[in-house]
């Protein structure tokens, strides 16, 4: 991998991101310590609140001199409605700036009936990852790279966007592109309509672009409180352009072994079946595990296949920062080029913080 000495100056920006935006809540208890961490909830009385040193802690609401979070929390007060805001300290007191930006009157953490986390239904997430991969059959076998993902999800509909990018030379940028968007169309309980954009750029396979649309059905084969299942199926369209040029400054497949061109650009369009299978399980509080397993079986070309496996792991430091590991692995029936290899894996690990 090449500018070792930047790869270490971004990881250490990135861990220092990390350790200045960990804990973003602060308790300050009536005998003067100040704590950080990340409040849990609020009931009965007592603050849960757990910190990187003590843990997890219950302190009863009369012995806390003020409160902040940087997260939304739902409130229930002993008298008037729900709401949704931040605790704050305002005039050395503590408030509730709602979501509109408004702050109510001083707050006696006493009429606090119960406090938690505010959950992302029918809101827009945004979830942004940045770390570093090792990739199968590269010139560079590792690089940095940043996802961005952004999902919204509610009754009537929900979609799943995905933006990844991979560092390069700057006469290669991007080297490694994907951006994919899956809509849900209707309402969960049955069968409901599916759709999916995806486009992808891969100049260490020859793939200057392909782009690929497709319409199906769904269904939530299985959805607990732990783990859930879906799947879908679909016909879709894929155009592709494949051009030598982009393998220019790398003649070998990382084997040694040349690559025999077949025309120095190739254009292919085809329409194919779209199998997918996404599996989610919680492991412990804030953390996952993932597979989503994707088959691309050709209607135009008998015998030839794509398909994708995509599994991570998230280890939570917080509710809204995250350790991911994860392992993608490509494969692909024919090949544009003799020298490359069907099947292409890659592992990473990156910081994640939702938003």
């Amino acid at each position: 991998m090449k500018n070792h000495p930047l790869i270490r100056v971004i990881l250490t920006g990135i861990a220092a991101l990390a350790a200045s935006s960990t804990w973003a809540d602060t308790l300050v208890l009536r005998s003067g310590e100040t704590l950080s961490g990340e409040l849990l909830d609020i009931s009965d009385g007592t603050l849960t609140f757990v910190t990187t040193l003590s843990g997890q802690m219950m302190v009863p609401t009369e012995e806390v001199e003020s409160i902040a979070t940087g997260s939304y929390m739902r409130v229930s007060l002993a008298e008037g409605p729900p709401m949704a805001g931040r605790f704050v300290v305002s005039g050395g007191t503590t408030r509730i700036r709602r979501k509109d930006g408004t702050l109510t009157n001083s707050l006696n953490l006493a009429s606090v009936t119960s406090a938690t986390p505010l959950t992302n239904e029918d809101e827009l997430h945004l979830t942004w990852e940045t770390g570093i991969h090792w990739r199968s059959g590269n010139t560079d076998n590792s690089d940095l790279f940043a996802r961005l993902a952004l999902t919204r999800q509610t009754d009537d509909y929900a979609f799943r966007s995905l933006f990844f990018i991979e560092r390069a030379d700057p006469e290669r940028f991007p080297r490694w592109f994907r951006a994919d968007t899956e809509w849900r169309l209707g309402p969960r309980g049955g069968f409901y309509p599916v759709a999916a954009v995806e486009i992808e750029r891969d100049t260490d396979a020859a793939l200057s672009l392909r782009g690929n649309l497709s319409l199906g059905v769904g269904k939530d084969l299985f959805a607990g409180t732990t783990h859930q299942l879906e799947a879908d199926v679909g016909v879709g369209g894929t155009a592709e352009y494949f051009d030598t040029e982009l393998l220019e400054k790398s003649q070998t497949n990382g084997l040694g072994k040349p690559f025999r061109r077949r025309d120095s650009t190739r254009d292919e369009q085809e329409l194919h079946l779209r199998l997918r299978l996404r599996y989610a399980r919680t492991l412990f509080k804030n953390g996952a595990f993932e597979k989503d397993l994707k088959l691309y079986p050709s209607l135009t070309g008998l015998g030839e296949l794509r398909a994708r496996s995509e599994s991570s792991l998230l280890f939570p430091f917080t509710q809204r920062f995250k350790l991911k590991l994860d392992l993608l692995v490509d494969y692909e029936s024919s090949s544009e080029f003799h020298g490359l290899d069907h099947w292409r894996t890659s592992v990473g690990a990156s910081f994640l913080w939702d938003f």
